[in-house]
């Protein structure tokens, strides 16, 4: 707790001293404008300041301490979430070209020593190993991207429409300002740190929507009253920081439900908190003392002890505090949960990890995120397990998994369906519903899409499945792992179910048609067509 306010406070203060030496009403403004957001949540303020920390670097050039300690700061952020990595990288790359550009080597020496130096220290000092670092990067960057395309939620027009305006009236003075001074170096390097922030906060803001639209709304106001003494005065008046200003705090009211009454219970809430902690800072470590006992007791599960002892454990689905609440030897696969397996690259992840070190023992709260196809996330672990482990226990509504002595063959070799459909177009798999399927999608968006998916956000997939009782589902879909694909028959959408299947691996709920839709939104150039695969397993092959 203490590292974390911390860490928050220094970005506060990079981002306060940034403004040194504008008008006081601006900072006024800015303390105002972060308090809201900061209620309902702190990654726009250690966005931003990234963003303060590099123009600060920037407008600096006489100091010695600033380009060592600055990027010493952007070296812890960088461990804390891949998105401050992201644009930390990009702000130090920056400035060291800079640095190049006007031949001041030892500079851009300095800022990207200092970056990488702390970066290595502070890898060590968590107990890492250095040789796991390219891991460390890529590994992010695919959850990082995996996230982006399947995790997205549709925003009303409206909304889309403010964010626009706000993207507009923030950008566009940068934009005028580096045209007017475009052979000052300084003009570029102000206008690629601003664009990577504000386009790494509107990518952080608008994929979810909701109260995440703040990372967005907060990062691109505070970056406008940076880069103040870098603009042109002749772009930039006391007018447009006004309309700025309005702009921003009505958008507080629009966006969020209940508007001002929201933020304002959120504020009060959480500056009630904080007053309680600093009159009693012991207040929080006894509530944490009292109520962790409690809640361990609340979850304890001694039978399943019984039966796992030392044995390794690893948890299906979301629920993983379930194995750290309890005295268990839990090994968790690469993603720790299934819904971040969002692409072949992290299932395959995943399956290595079952194949080569397979959990002695499962624990399963049956559950999906946005409403998916119950287990087509994970796919291919998911049918490790399906051949792995049968049902040996339940209590307080979870069920235990045990590794089986010899894995039962499940094999999807023989095709029965492959054809191009249109999005919406059914399928029948009547002849073949009380077999186990298995359902592959050619899914390629166009280029075009890709593109306006790399700046907003990509089209929603979502799988429609009919019951021999004509009755019907919508299920979303994870669009990076479906060449791979999932078990489409049976489906199985309880503990109880799943239990059934393990033991028998008989189809009870049966699908007899099914039709995959592109959801598009606010997006344009959707996916038309798909390529469907559907395998049967041969049912001479079960036990």
């Amino acid at each position: 707790l203490f590292a974390e306010s911390l860490v928050l406070l220094l970005s506060l203060f990079l981002i306060f001293r940034s403004l040194r030496g504008q008008p006081t009403w601006h900072s006024i403004i800015i303390f105002f404008g972060i308090i809201p957001c900061s209620a309902i949540g702190k990654d726009a303020i250690y966005l931003v300041s990234v963003a303060a920390g590099a123009f600060t670097i920037l407008r600096s050039n006489s100091s010695k301490v600033i380009p060592i300690l600055i990027p010493g700061f952007l070296a812890l952020l960088t461990l804390i979430k891949f998105s401050f990595a992201s644009l930390s990288i990009v702000c130090i790359t920056t400035l060291a070209i800079g640095a190049l550009i006007t031949r001041d080597k030892k500079r851009a020496a300095t800022i990207l020593g200092s970056y990488i130096g702390s970066f290595l220290l502070l890898w060590l000092l968590i107990g890492q190993n250095l040789l796991t670092i390219p891991a460390f990067f890529i590994n992010s960057l695919q959850i990082s991207q995996g996230y982006l395309w399947n995790m997205h939620q549709h925003e009303k027009l409206w909304v889309l429409g403010y964010l626009l305006f706000l993207l507009v009236i923030t950008s566009f003075p940068i934009f005028l300002t580096t045209l007017s001074k475009r052979k000052d170096a300084t003009s570029w390097l102000t206008l690629i740190m601003a664009a990577g922030t504000i386009y790494l906060s509107w990518k952080a803001g608008t994929t979810r929507g909701g109260s995440h639209i703040s990372i967005f709304m907060l990062s691109s106001f505070v970056v406008t009253f940076l880069i103040q003494p870098l603009l042109s005065k002749k772009v930039v008046s006391h007018a447009w920081v006004i309309a700025l200003t309005i702009c921003y705090f009505s958008g507080l009211a629009w966006v969020y439900p209940r508007g001002y009454e929201f933020i304002g219970d959120r504020v009060a809430k959480t500056i009630t908190h904080n007053i309680k902690f600093l009159y009693n800072p012991d207040i929080l470590n006894k509530a944490f003392t009292e109520i962790i006992p409690l809640v361990i007791l609340e979850n304890e599960l001694p039978e399943f002890k019984k039966l796992i002892q030392d044995g390794s454990v690893d948890v299906l689905h979301y629920q993983q505090s379930i194995a750290l609440l309890n005295p268990f030897n839990f090994e968790p696969r690469p993603t720790v949960q299934n819904y971040p397996a969002y692409n072949q690259y992290l299932c395959r992840l995943n399956l290595e990890h079952i194949q080569k070190n397979p959990p002695d023992f499962l624990i399963v709260k049956t559950g999906s995120v946005d409403a998916r196809y119950p287990y087509s996330d994970d796919t291919l672990y998911n049918r490790e397990v399906f051949q792995r482990y049968k049902p040996i226990a339940t209590e307080k509504g979870y069920l235990l998994l045990e590794k089986r002595s010899s894995s039962v063959a499940i094999s999807f070799d023989s095709t029965v369906i492959q054809q191009t459909v249109s999005s919406g177009e059914t399928v029948s798999i009547d002849a073949w519903s009380n077999e186990l399927l298995w359902l592959q999608v050619d899914y390629s968006p166009s280029f075009m899409h890709r593109i306006l998916a790399f700046f907003y956000k990509p089209e929603m997939l979502h799988l429609k499945v009919t019951f021999e009782d004509e009755t019907h589902k919508y299920f979303r879909l994870v669009g990076g792992n479906l060449k791979d694909g999932f078990m489409l028959n049976p489906i199985i959408e309880s503990d109880a179910a799943l239990a059934h299947f393990l033991n028998t691996h008989e189809v009870t709920k049966k699908i007899t048609h099914f039709s995959i839709h592109t959801v598009p939104g606010n997006t344009k150039f959707n996916t038309t067509e798909f390529g469907v695969k559907v395998s049967v397993h041969q049912s001479g092959a079960t036990p």
